[in-house]
């Protein structure tokens, strides 16, 4: 896993590209994957932005999913 650290961000934080699509920053991620992946083309990076974006919102719907289903998820 390459980290990689963001400026602009609190106490320098070092952040993958996955965490900063989560957050919600797409354009830190785009600037991430492109130091990762030099030889890339933009469309290339847009692309590999994409497959972040796709598989967290599906790990999301999968949480979801397990924590309606299981009795034991979410009980005191």
């Amino acid at each position: 896993m390459v980290f990689v650290v963001w400026r602009g961000m609190a106490n320098n934080e070092r952040c993958t590209a996955r965490i900063l699509i989560r957050r919600g920053n797409t354009e830190a991620a785009h600037k991430v994957l492109e130091r990762v992946y030099s030889q890339a083309t933009p469309e290339q990076i847009d692309l590999q932005v994409f497959v972040v974006l796709v598989d967290l919102a599906s790990v999301n719907s999968l949480s979801h999913l397990i924590a309606q289903s299981s009795p034991c998820i979410g009980t005191a």
